[in-house]
Formats: C-alpha cells, sequence, structure tokens
C-alpha cells in the first residue's frame, strides 16, 4: 500500500513539475511574441453530440431517451419509467463505458455500470457519446483506458441576480416538478444554482402478454404490476472565478424508491421486490489557467447505499435484505501546455480508491487504482494528428482485515488518430486499445463470483469520411472492435450454479451514416434534422467448438436507426423523432426461441413559440404536449420487461 502511495506521490511530483517548467516557458514565450493563446481549430460534424438546443426541442425527460437518438448507441431499458438504464456502445458494454459530468468520472465499483435513469436533462447543456475518439486534454486516466465515454456537461451558475426556473409536467402515467434557483454570492465574487426536484409514477400500463412465439398462439392483456418510481433529485453548483483560477463545486443528493417488476412469465406478474438507493456525491473542480498552460485538480467522495428488498424469498435473511454501501474517493491532477499554437501537450495522473459492505458479499472488497497518461495533439492547416499512451494498474483486497491483497498487471491503453481537411471533406482514422476491471459483483458476489478474472481487453479502429456544407452534414463511419477476455456468465455444476469467467472473444464490426439538416427559410421559419442508421456485426468468436460460434451476441440488432426533427414555425414549433431497432437475440444462441421482434418507438410533441408565450404572461417560457410511442406498440428492449404503450404528456416551464 505504501508503494502505491509513494508511486502516485511520485506521478503527482513528475506532473506539477512538467507543469512549473511548461508554465515558465509559457510566461517567457508569451511576454515576447502575443498576448493570448491563439487555438486552431477546425469545424467537425458530431452525431454523438447533443447540446441544450436538441435536448428541449426534442423534451427528452432523461439522459437514456437522448443517447438513444445517436449512432452505435443502444440503450438496455429494463422496464421503462423505473427500470434502471445502461448503455451499451459499439458493444463494448456499459462496464466499458465511462460516464463522467462536468469532466469528472462517476463511479459504481459494485457494478461497474451507471444508471443513466437518474439523471435529468434540465440541468444539462451538452451531451455526449463517443468511442475510440479522442477526448480532452485534460481528461483523467480513467476516462482514457476505457473505451467507451460519455460526457456529461452542465452550465456554469452566472446569475448576477436572483432568478427562478420551475418545470412541471404530468401526463398519463408520470409526473415532475423541477425547480432552478440561480443567485450570486458574497457579493457576486460566487454564483450558485439550487435545483430541486420530485419524480413519480405509479409504473400501471397495459400490455399485451404472449403465451408462445408462434403468431396463432394465445394472449391476453395484462397490467404491469410494482412498477411504481419516486425519485428526489436535489443538487448546489457553485462557480468562483478570480480570472486565473476558477472553481465549480457540485454536491447532488439522489433519493430512488422503487419497485421492481418482475419478468412477464407466465401466470406469475406480480412482484413484491423493491430497490431503494439513497446516493451522495461531492465534486469539486479547480482550474488553473497561466499564460500557455493549464493545471485542473479534480476531486469527488461518492457514498452509494443500495437496499433490494423481496419478502416472498426463501432462504436467509440476506436473500430477503440485500445492503450495499458503497465510498469510493476519486483525485486527478490534469495540465496541458501549448508550446505553439499548432501544438498542445498534456500530462494526468490519477488515483481512485473504492470499498463496498454488503451481507451477500464475503468480506469487504477494497480497490486502489492509480494512472498516469499522456497525450498530444497537433494542429495543422489540413491535418489533425492526436495521440494518448496510459498506464493503469490496481490493488484488490477482498478482505480489510487482512493483509492478502493482489496487485494487477500494468494495463497500458494507447491510442493514435489523424483527421484530414480536403475542403468540404474531413477524413479521420482513429486506432484504440483499452480495458476494464471486473466489477466487484464479478469478482465477489456470492456463488458467481470469480476472484481470478482478469481485466478484459479491446482493441478499438474506426474510421469516418464527412461532408460539410452550408446547411447539410453527412458522415460515414466505419468501426472495428475485437473484445478479449471478455468477461461472461457460465454455467458451472447445474444451470443453477453459475459463475464469472474469462472465456469470451467477440469480434465487432459495424457501420454508420449519420445525416444533419440545420435550414432556415425566412424569418422565424427554420428546420432541424438529424438522421442515423447503423448495420452491426457484434459476433461471438470465443471458439470454433461452441454451438455460439459467430452468432450475435444478445441484445445486439443488426439494423439501427433514429429519426429526429424540429420545424420552428412563428406561432408553433413541432418535433418528431423515431427510434428503430430490429431483430435481436435474448441469448447468444440466435435460434427462434431466443428472438425479440424489431420494434419501432415514434414521438411528436408540439411546442408554443416563445413570441407567442410572451403575449400570455411574462412569466410562462414554454408549454409543451407531447405524445410517446404514437403507434401504441407493444414492443420490449429486454426480453420479458414490456414498455409502456402510448402516452401524453404536458410540460409547462416558468421563469422569474
Amino acid at each position: 500500500m505504501k508503494k502505491l502511495h509513494q508511486q502516485f506521490h511520485n506521478m503527482i511530483a513528475l506532473a506539477m513539475a512538467i507543469f512549473m517548467s511548461t508554465s515558465v516557458v509559457a510566461q517567457e514565450m508569451t511576454h515576447l511574441h502575443l498576448d493570448e493563446v491563439v487555438s486552431t481549430a477546425h469545424r467537425h460534424p458530431n452525431p454523438s453530440k447533443a447540446d441544450s438546443i436538441f435536448l428541449a426541442s426534442t423534451n427528452q425527460e432523461d439522459i437514456s431517451t437522448a443517447l438513444r437518438l445517436m449512432p452505435s448507441v443502444i440503450i438496455k431499458d429494463y422496464g421503462g419509467l423505473g427500470g434502471i438504464k445502461t448503455i451499451n456502445i459499439r458493444s463494448l458494454g456499459a462496464s466499458h463505458t465511462n460516464i463522467s459530468i462536468d469532466g469528472v468520472p462517476m463511479a459504481n465499483m459494485q457494478t461497474g455500470t451507471i444508471d443513466l435513469g437518474s439523471f435529468a436533462t434540465p440541468s444539462i447543456s451538452s451531451l455526449e457519446a463517443q468511442s475510440a475518439e479522442p477526448i480532452g486534454l485534460l481528461s483523467t486516466p480513467k476516462a482514457r483506458a476505457l473505451g467507451a465515454n460519455v460526457s456529461i456537461n452542465t452550465p456554469s451558475p452566472d446569475a448576477d441576480s436572483l432568478s427562478l426556473h420551475a418545470l412541471l409536467s404530468t401526463g398519463s402515467l408520470n409526473h415532475r416538478v423541477n425547480s432552478t434557483i440561480l443567485f450570486p454570492l458574497f457579493k457576486s465574487n460566487v454564483h450558485a444554482r439550487l435545483y430541486l426536484g420530485y419524480d413519480f409514477s405509479n409504473g400501471k400500463y397495459r400490455y399485451k402478454l404472449h403465451y408462445g412465439n408462434a403468431s396463432t398462439d394465445s394472449t391476453s392483456t395484462e397490467t404491469r404490476q410494482n412498477g411504481q418510481v419516486w425519485r428526489i433529485p436535489a443538487e448546489l453548483d457553485l462557480s468562483f472565478n478570480t480570472g486565473i483560477v476558477s472553481h465549480r463545486t457540485k454536491i447532488n443528493l439522489m433519493y430512488t424508491d422503487r419497485g421492481l417488476p418482475r419478468a412477464t412469465t407466465f401466470y406469475s406478474l406480480n412482484s413484491n421486490e423493491s430497490l431503494t438507493d439513497n446516493n451522495i456525491f461531492l465534486q469539486h473542480v479547480a482550474t488553473v489557467r497561466f499564460g500557455r498552460s493549464r493545471l485542473r485538480i479534480s476531486s469527488r467522495y461518492t457514498r452509494q447505499h443500495e437496499v433490494y428488498r423481496n419478502p416472498d424469498a426463501l432462504g436467509s435473511d440476506a436473500y430477503r435484505r440485500s445492503s450495499y454501501l458503497q465510498h469510493n474517493s476519486y483525485l486527478a491532477l490534469a495540465s496541458e501546455y501549448f508550446p505553439s499554437d499548432n501544438l498542445a501537450l498534456a500530462l494526468s495522473a490519477d488515483l481512485e480508491y473504492g470499498s463496498l459492505y454488503a451481507n451477500t458479499v464475503e468480506g469487504t472488497p477494497t480497490r486502489l487504482s492509480t494512472g498516469i497518461s499522456i497525450a498530444s495533439r497537433y494542429t495543422g492547416k489540413f491535418f489533425n494528428l492526436n495521440g494518448e499512451l496510459t498506464a493503469i494498474r490496481h490493488r484488490e483486497n477482498a478482505d480489510a482485515h487482512s493483509n492478502n491483497a493482489s496487485d494487477s498487471p500494468t494495463s497500458l491503453c494507447e491510442s493514435l488518430g489523424a483527421d484530414f481537411y480536403l475542403g468540404y471533406f474531413i477524413f479521420n482514422i482513429q486506432g484504440k486499445n483499452s480495458s476494464r476491471l471486473p466489477s466487484f459483483n464479478d469478482l465477489y458476489y456470492n456463488g458467481i463470483g470469480n476472484r481470478n478474472l482478469k481485466t478484459e481487453k479491446a482493441s478499438q479502429f474506426s474510421t469516418s469520411l464527412s461532408i460539410l456544407l452550408k446547411w447539410l452534414s453527412v458522415s460515414a463511419n466505419y468501426y472495428h472492435n475485437i473484445v478479449r477476455d471478455k468477461i461472461i456468465a457460465m454455467p458451472t455444476k447445474n444451470i443453477f450454479y453459475w459463475s464469472m469467467l474469462n472465456v469470451g472473444k467477440v469480434d465487432i464490426q459495424g457501420f454508420d451514416l449519420s445525416l444533419r439538416l440545420d435550414k432556415s427559410f425566412a424569418r422565424d421559419w427554420s428546420i432541424m434534422a438529424f438522421a442515423t442508421y447503423t448495420r452491426q456485426y457484434a459476433l461471438d468468436v470465443t471458439s470454433r467448438n461452441n454451438g455460439t460460434y459467430r452468432h450475435q451476441i444478445a441484445y445486439t440488432p443488426r439494423k439501427q436507426g433514429s429519426i429526429t426533427s424540429t420545424l420552428n414555425t412563428p406561432v408553433l414549433d413541432i418535433s418528431y423523432s423515431l427510434i428503430y431497432q430490429g431483430k435481436r437475440y435474448a441469448l447468444n444462441q440466435n435460434i427462434a426461441d431466443n428472438a425479440i421482434k424489431k420494434f419501432c418507438d415514434e414521438r411528436l410533441s408540439f411546442r408554443c413559440a416563445h413570441r407567442v408565450l410572451h403575449g400570455i404572461s411574462q412569466y410562462l417560457s414554454d408549454v409543451q404536449f407531447e405524445v410517446s410511442n404514437i403507434s401504441n406498440s407493444n414492443y420490449q428492449i429486454v426480453r420479458n420487461y414490456p414498455m409502456p404503450g402510448r402516452q401524453y404528456n404536458i410540460l409547462m416551464s416558468f421563469q422569474i
């Protein structure tokens, strides 16, 4: 332990030394040649980025629904409204995806995944999903080491006077109240945003239950049971800027109490299971700007308490009430330096410590991870070059009261890419090696955990061609990923005893096509449209002797796409979105009994234009009416977890 701490201290000292030396050189260069750093950039279409205008115009109620509109993104939704929602980008899996808020990675060492349904969009300024592409120079080693990244950015509070924004939403299934208060503190030196919310849904909706796969089999209409959810989010966001140093602090509380509807197996539709989450995280980011250099210090503490209850479970009390308590601390230091207008260099280091206390896990596992990363970017007139190298090492201890700890080999993650600009055309090529650690559940969960699991590794390659016109952009992307030592669950003694094993290998090849249109016709008339299409083959190539060899992996459609369009008029803004997923399989064995039918989910919303609202009330800033799942499709994303049918929703926003 002392050795690892010493290694991290050495990394911090090295980063500080480089930063200080670059800062001195920067002062001299800035003083002799120019007054500020000029950063050269090219316009680059990003079909995997949504800004606040997009989120507001399409009325996406949470992050997961907005991400579903992006290419090669699959959201696994366990039951709709209160169900847990996880992300899968280019078939790498949720555990291979980093979720960050304002540049600071989130953490869940227990499962390795973050529930996207717990984030609300009213306080989000932009949302971006990336895979293999380079991320910001001030990014941390943890973010660089994973194969995919979801960046959630929130606007910094900057109001010089008190203002209040309230959002009221009610519909056929859910009700929501959100309020945001902006106010200055200490004679306007500190700005603050206080966000409070309340979400409720009874989770009861009707669906059609099929008693077989054939079209002639019996069906019945049922009502979804035990799908209620209460969610209370609260966040205090503080910003302080002195010109040289800027500070940003977040204190976030989230309480969620939800029923867990069971899979719709025949004649057993009721459930008494529930899940309660009581989470808090504190986050602070300090950015120092000094000549041609920037230094960012990020820190975060997370406490997650999850209680699962199943009063009908047989066996010990642990099966009827399972409690999980996580503590996670994270510290990162990142610096960047611009030797010239075209070249940027970066060095970063981080440390993460997490522990899990649970009545279903043997011992009290802890993990200490350290990382260091270097990155560079060169911007020329006709091309960009970027490169990254990240080293990650972790130390595992299954029992905090024991000295038996294990060190993992150092994982190296490399990335290299280039952009070429030829008039209206942009050509990109990118390669990356990434890895992800097993979660605590994979390693230690009673009955299935395997403490000898290896790190899962992925090799990623992508290339794209984009065409940029005045009001139209088109992007085509090909990618090829190979995942080795894939962590999967397999039966051991019999179907009742499973274990986590490193036996998987997946070959993933896909093609994306994205189109964006942004056109103004006349005064107050414009249209914004966005469309994506993905063709993807994610094949199990573990062994030729395996019955699933070269079968599509579970829950990965070969075809998927989306369309989003907004027509702005002097009176009304009309938005339409469509999400399509082709046939998938619930298991890796691609047979008819495992098939899940294709589906198409459409949404239509009407929004009063601002000029009309001003004539009604000076406080009313937004009125929307929305219809979801227009065709009342009875579809499933996860097998035996039906999604809601047609829904109606009214949203009103007030600004004071």
